[in-house]
């Protein structure tokens, strides 16, 4: 159990022995660097827990099957995440080999994402299930032919189901707001785990638990303080800081330091398949494989933080550039993301020229980060006019 899981051996052990001695706790918290490996461990994890035999990484069980290719009804995963750029870096590693170990990787990734539109999450009849369906039913059709045991896919693999796939991927996630998750499906999924079922342990794995609002938060600390039995509760978060303190103390926690950069080279050549020498970390090959100039949009980052803190304007030319970078689809969110660590290591002191900035004056930003993210998944406001009124807000 858990040979997929590349480092963390400490974490590793301690999960191996907390199973076999029957001492897992039934509520944990993973929590640690982005790209580090939590989710990909509670997912196993839940294999595991749920296998019918002696959870063995070959167990041909029938849980275990359907746990490799994430169909198991019993595991609830509940995310704000965007998988959509995941899912494409792995259909590029299918596009060059289609072996058994690319499709299951491939097929994973797409799943994660259709997890997000289980029906036990989400309200009877609800409109966003009514709008996604058909993309649904899309993607499992295209996702039939590339399920591992199907034969080797054609030479080159077929281009046009993984486009397709891709293409309905990216029509999902726009259809479920990235700010957090919101509390009617946290409502669900309790009624969910309250229940009847079989013999089978029940997983809820709730990714970006940070970033939950007031009430679904408060919401989760009920189900917690009285969880049913054969339940696992499984938090992940990048920010342990940003989960209120009477959560905490309900969870086990399991901290995922960064991996080594030799480690996160490993994956990137056994996972992924590629050749890791142009890359430096593995949020590094994730940017660069989708297009994305991490650097470019990390001294953005720092521009802003500069302006805000300085109070002087940037420059109209600068502006400019920042303004068309930022507006690209694919830019958007992982310029969100590099603003949001920008706070994070001016915080914890990181970085000298920002040191004096107060830890309120930090908070105020990251709520109209906040607030930009929210206008952009829900309301599709234009980011030009989103960053423009940004920056006037925080150099007040």
């Amino acid at each position: 159990m858990f040979e997929n899981i590349l480092g963390h051996e400490e974490i590793i052990s301690d999960l191996k022995d907390a199973v076999t001695e029957g001492r897992l706790p039934g509520s944990m918290l993973f929590y640690g660097d982005s790209f580090g490996g939590k989710l990909t461990t509670a997912l196993e994890l839940a294999r595991v827990l749920s296998c019918r035999k002696d959870g063995s990484w070959n167990c041909s069980c029938v849980s275990c099957k359907k746990h490799r290719l994430l169909e198991n009804s019993n595991t609830l995963i509940l995310s704000p995440r965007r998988f959509a750029d995941e899912i494409a870096v792995c259909a590029d590693t299918l596009s060059d080999d289609s072996g058994q170990a690319a499709r299951y990787l491939f097929v994973g990734a797409v799943q994660k994402l259709l997890k997000q539109f289980d029906s036990a999450q989400w309200q009877n009849n609800d409109q966003i299930l009514k709008k996604a369906s058909g993309e649904l039913e899309q993607i499992n059709e295209n996702l039939v032919k590339i399920l591992p045991g199907k034969g080797r896919l054609e030479k080159p693999p077929s281009s046009k189901v993984i486009a397709a796939i891709l293409e309905s991927s990216r029509k999902l996630e726009n259809l479920v707001k990235s700010d957090g998750i919101p509390i009617f499906r946290i409502r669900k999924m309790t009624y969910w785990v309250h229940t009847t079922n079989n013999d089978s342990a029940k997983i809820v794995i709730l990714d970006s638990a940070d970033t939950l609002g007031e009430g679904s938060r408060n919401a989760l600390l009920k189900v917690l303080e009285e969880p049913p039995a054969g339940v696992y509760f499984i938090l992940l978060s990048s920010r342990k800081e940003g989960i209120i303190p009477t959560i905490l103390s309900r969870l086990r926690p399991y901290h995922f330091p960064v991996r080594s950069t030799e480690q996160q080279k490993q994956v990137i050549k056994r996972i992924f398949r590629k050749d890791s020498e142009p890359f430096s970390t593995l949020k590094d090959f994730f940017y660069k494989t989708n297009g994305i100039d991490r650097g470019k949009l990390k001294a953005h980052a720092f521009s802003i933080v500069e302006s805000a803190v300085s109070g002087q304007r940037i420059g109209s030319q600068k502006l400019d550039a920042i303004v068309s970078d930022i507006s690209d689809s694919e830019n958007f969110f992982p310029f969100l993301e590099e603003l949001s660590l920008l706070f994070q290591d001016i915080l914890y002191k990181r970085i000298l020229e920002f040191k004096d900035v107060p830890v309120h004056i930090l908070d105020a930003w990251y709520r109209e980060l906040n607030k930009i993210l929210l206008n952009r998944t829900m309301y599709n406001q234009s980011v030009p006019l989103l960053f423009i009124s940004y920056l006037y807000r925080i150099r007040k």
